[in-house]
């Protein structure tokens, strides 16, 4: 039964690629104030340097490379050891 889910999967994006729709996530990539996405949440975290999508709940969608779904996030903003906010950041 798994096989056949998997060829489907296979079959699907391959119809969406012929189709020129791609999906696009984000996390893991550096947060920029220019980016279009609507973040969800920050995330106080002292484990990134500078703020990171640490998550994407709904990709963004692209058809014939233009923005049809703008895509969803959660951002780690940047706090020090002591669990303030460092400066210049959210």
């Amino acid at each position: 039964m798994l096989k056949r889910h998997s060829s489907a999967v296979k079959s699907a994006m391959k119809k969406l690629k012929e189709n020129e729709i791609e999906f696009v996530v984000y996390t893991d990539e550096l947060f920029d104030d220019a980016m279009i996405v609507d973040v969800l949440a920050w995330e106080p975290s002292a484990d990134v340097l500078r703020e990171t999508i640490i998550e994407t709940t709904r990709p963004g969608v692209l058809w014939r490379r233009r923005r049809i779904q703008r895509p969803q996030v959660v951002v780690a903003s940047v706090i020090d050891k002591a669990g303030k906010p460092k400066d210049g950041e959210q």
